[in-house]
């Protein structure tokens, strides 16, 4: 599709009319990095002028109508009908996938998420559970003094055979599809996470202290950009 066409294409919204969203579309093709943006790009724009209506006290005529446009209709048996928006972000970012092509090789990309590992459990990174209040933020702070303390004394050479470690997982095991395969800590690393750090000679206390918190990191299989899952938030490297 050319850009026109796309743009044509828009399922418009007495709101948001095509020559709101022509800009938008040439800066996709023109700046973004990976088709993760696509969607949030697009978003940011359209609720600029069709903002989301308060859901205050349980869900009104008005939400309703902004949640069936951007999000889709159902049917009473929970079918979807009508999900023309969504169905022409999808369109997009298959466009963007076409002419750009994947962000990297895979090998590359197994590389980027073990450097990723690596930077969090033994560099400068702040434990975030997402509790924003007081008593979250100290208890942020304690849990980022702790891993920091457990890092001293760490050997390049025990980092280095962690990263081989990570970058082999990715390469040779892991299937993005399989939660058993997934890398995660919430508070305490998941059986693969901590296999890979004991296996580069970290002992278990050690492990559990230095973990990135409610963090996960993962490769996406149609462009192998690397994403980083933390509490509420993803990052696309």
């Amino acid at each position: 599709m050319t850009n026109e066409e796309i743009i044509n294409s828009f399922p418009e919204h007495e709101r948001i009319k095509r020559t709101d969203i022509a800009p938008v579309i040439e800066d996709i093709f023109n700046q973004a990095k990976t088709y993760h943006d696509v969607e949030p790009l697009i978003m940011k724009k359209c609720e600029e002028l069709y903002p989301k209506p308060e859901l205050l006290r349980g869900p009104t005529p008005e939400y309703d109508a902004w949640t069936n446009y951007f999000w889709g209709r159902y049917d009473k048996h929970y079918n979807k009908v009508d999900d023309q928006f969504q169905e022409w972000v999808r369109a997009i970012e298959q466009e963007f996938l076409s002419r750009r092509g994947q962000v990297r090789s895979y090998d590359e990309a197994c590389r980027v998420a073990a450097d990723q590992w690596v930077g969090m459990c033994f560099g400068d990174h702040v434990q975030d559970n997402g509790d924003r209040s007081e008593t979250g933020f100290f208890g942020n702070a304690l849990a980022t003094m702790v891993a920091d303390f457990h890092k001293e004394g760490i050997t390049k050479e025990t980092i280095e055979k962690a990263r081989q470690k990570f970058y082999e997982y990715y390469a040779n095991e892991y299937e993005p599809h399989r939660i058993s395969k997934e890398l995660y800590c919430d508070y305490n690393p998941n059986l693969n996470l901590a296999n890979i750090l004991k296996s580069a000679g970290l002992d278990d206390r050690t492990i559990d202290c230095i973990c990135p918190i409610k963090t996960g990191v993962s490769i996406d299989e149609k462009d192998h950009s690397v994403v980083i899952e933390g509490y509420r938030k993803r990052t696309y490297v």
